[in-house]
């Protein structure tokens, strides 16, 4: 449900962690920084998950840059490389994540 030019976010919370989702590919570094103003999150509290050249700046900023079915630039990159979306590799990252926050 998003038109070309807007924005559509899904959000949830889990203790101190604020989960955020975006559809539009152009988001990135500027968005981040913006939201993470607007929250009091710091970019090195922050985690984004990427496969493609649209994702560069984001990994870039944020403090953990993960990649799953990434391209090669994209991986050079990363902080971490997880498995294949197939396998629900982002979500087990995401859990993990959380328990971490615990």
């Amino acid at each position: 449900m998003w038109e070309k030019n807007s924005l559509y976010f899904r959000n949830s919370t889990r203790g101190s962690l604020r989960l955020h989702s975006s559809i539009l590919p152009s988001v990135g570094k500027s968005a981040l920084a913006q939201l993470g103003e607007l929250w009091e999150i710091k970019p090195e509290e922050m985690a984004a998950f990427g496969d493609g050249g649209n994702d560069f700046e984001m990994l870039q900023f944020v403090g953990q840059g993960f990649a799953s079915d990434a391209i090669p630039s994209i991986k050079a990159i990363a902080d971490h490389i997880i498995g294949s979306n197939e396998a629900e590799s982002v979500l087990t990252q995401i859990k993990k994540i959380l328990v971490a926050e615990k």
